[in-house]
């Protein structure tokens, strides 16, 4: 069995390296859109909160689905993990 202590070590260095390669590609984006496309500061920054607030939701409840759906080969999250 797994210390605790490890796999809390595990989660948190995968969550930070989610959250370094969101920051960059956030990063490059708002770079882009203001710089190459012309768009405004604000206009970019809002649009990726709303993705960001859209995630916390949907996220979930596409995990539920996922770990819901059957079929003949088995469950889908026991594939997946």
């Amino acid at each position: 069995m797994l210390d605790f202590k490890k796999v809390n070590r595990r989660f948190a260095l995968g969550g930070l390296g989610q959250n370094l390669v969101y920051a960059l590609m956030s990063t490059g984006f708002l770079f882009y859109f203001t710089e190459a496309a012309g768009f405004s500061a604000a206009t970019i920054g809002t649009l990726l909160l709303v993705v960001r607030i859209y995630g916390l939701i949907a996220d979930p409840i596409i995990a539920v689905i996922i770990e819901k759906t059957n079929t003949r080969w088995g469950n889908i999250g026991r594939i997946l993990r």
